[in-house]
C-alpha cells in the first residue's frame, strides 16, 4: 500500500512530490555511477536524506526503488505495463 517512492496520492491521483522526487532521481543517479546498493544508502544517508518513516537508507531500500516501474510513469497490470496516468520521475532508459 502507499503510494510509490517520489509521489504521493491526493484524491485519487499520483502527484510529484518535488523533495522526494529529488532523491529518487539522485538514487538513480548515483547508481549508474556507483554500481553498488550499499554504497548508494551511505551516501544518501551521508547527505541526510530519510526515507518518508523517518530511518536510514539500507541497500534493501535503494533496490525497491530501482525496481519500481511507477517511476517511469508506468504502470504494471498482471504481467502487462502501460503507461500511467502520472508523471515520470525519471527516464525509462
Amino acid at each position: 500500500g502507499g503510494s510509490p517512492p517520489g509521489y504521493r496520492a491526493v484524491k485519487g491521483k499520483l502527484l510529484v512530490d518535488e523533495a522526494q522526487a529529488a532523491i529518487v532521481r539522485e538514487l538513480f543517479a548515483r547508481y549508474l555511477e556507483l554500481e553498488s546498493l550499499s554504497e548508494v544508502a551511505i551516501l544518501l544517508n551521508r547527505r541526510g536524506h530519510r526515507l518518508r518513516s523517518g530511518r536510514e537508507w539500507e541497500k534493501r531500500d535503494v533496490a525497491r526503488v530501482l525496481r519500481c516501474i511507477a517511476v517511469t510513469g508506468r504502470v504494471t497490470h498482471g504481467k502487462e505495463i502501460f503507461a500511467g496516468q502520472h508523471q515520470a520521475i525519471v527516464d525509462q532508459e
